[in-house]
């Protein structure tokens, strides 16, 4: 609350007429009545008197306070969410300044209202001045890279990555994409691939699309493997069988070694102890593994550089196989 909200509260709350109010203190009714609307101030030597008046501190009567907390924060960007829909973009824009003025170090706020005014930007067309409204919005997303919490300087850096991308700064966008943490939730691939496609490096782009995608049906594979034990271990053969016929799919939508469409449905037999479809099934098991997979023909894959492998590894791969199935069917 303002200050002027507060006076009318603790007037009201202490049954008093702005008329009283403003006999003890010494001023007029009609000035009184200015500071309930917020058209003029008190004069700051009477903010003890009106503090004592009101029975509250000075700390209250300004409204001062560190900072919101983050349930307040999300309060307030719903509120900005309740201004938008009923009286546009303008009044939205200059509440959330004015909260970013009355709180300036609040990291969390101020970068919630930043992606919330941008949100406006991008889906109404009808908002004059975008770009004055843009570059206040970026000054806020640079000013929250500093920010000393993580999560808020990253989620910042992943806004500002496009932005230098668009306008042809480079440097700025790569230096921004390494500063970034190698973890989940944060591909570096792919604004690294927006780059090289700005510069028209295409050979480059390609080839570092097709290398994450590699890593990315790679594993996916191994998610389908483990969700298919899961089942199987929680006596879900149906579900089981569901994800082989979907990982088996999926081996053939993405051009993969023919071992890897059989492998599900091996793993899963193994684990299910299924031994006569085990060996129904193990010589194109064998025979996938002896088959050489030219990645190169899928144009998945075609830019990426891989070494043949050799005939020794894939022995071992099968003698591996092998000897697995034998065990399995004593």
């Amino acid at each position: 609350m303002k200050i002027n909200e507060i006076i009318r509260k603790k007037r009201i709350e202490h049954n008093l007429t702005q008329e009283q109010m403003a006999n003890i203190l010494g001023v007029t009714a009609p000035a009184v009545n200015k500071w309930e609307k917020g058209a003029s101030y008190p004069d700051i030597t009477l903010l003890p008197s009106i503090a004592r008046l009101l029975e509250t501190d000075l700390n209250t009567l300004l409204s001062f306070k560190d900072e919101p907390d983050q349930s307040e924060c999300i309060e307030f960007i719903n509120r900005l969410s309740e201004i938008y829909n009923k009286q546009g973009f303008d009044k939205v824009y200059a509440a959330g300044m004015d909260k970013i003025r009355e709180y300036p170090n609040c990291d969390f706020l101020i970068i919630n209202i930043a992606m919330f005014l941008e949100g406006c930007i991008v889906y109404d067309n009808s908002i004059k001045n975008k770009e004055k409204h843009k570059e206040e919005i970026e000054r806020l997303y640079k000013r929250m890279i500093e920010s000393s919490d993580n999560k808020i300087s990253e989620t910042a850096k992943t806004m500002m990555i496009p932005r230098y991308i668009d306008k042809g700064d480079f440097k700025k966008a790569d230096k921004l994409i390494e500063s970034l943490p190698d973890r989940a939730g944060v591909d570096k691939s792919i604004y690294k691939i927006n780059i090289l496609m700005k510069e028209e490096k295409y050979e480059d782009a390609a080839k570092l699309s097709e290398e994450r995608l590699l890593i990315l049906v790679q594993e996916i594979n191994d998610i389908f493997l483990r969700m298919i034990d899961i089942a199987v271990y929680d006596n879900r053969g149906d579900d089981a069988e569901y994800i082989v016929k979907i990982a088996e799919k999926f081996a053939d939508i993405m051009d993969l070694w023919e071992y890897n469409r059989y492998l599900p449905r091996m793993s899963m037999y193994m684990n299910q102890g299924k031994k006569l479809e085990l060996i129904k099934m193990s010589p194109k098991i064998l025979k996938s593994v002896k088959t050489k997979w030219d990645i190169k023909k899928s144009p998945l894959y075609r830019h990426i550089k891989t070494k043949e492998i050799d005939s020794e590894f894939q022995n071992k791969i099968y003698d591996t196989i092998e000897k697995a199935i034998k065990e399995q069917i004593k």
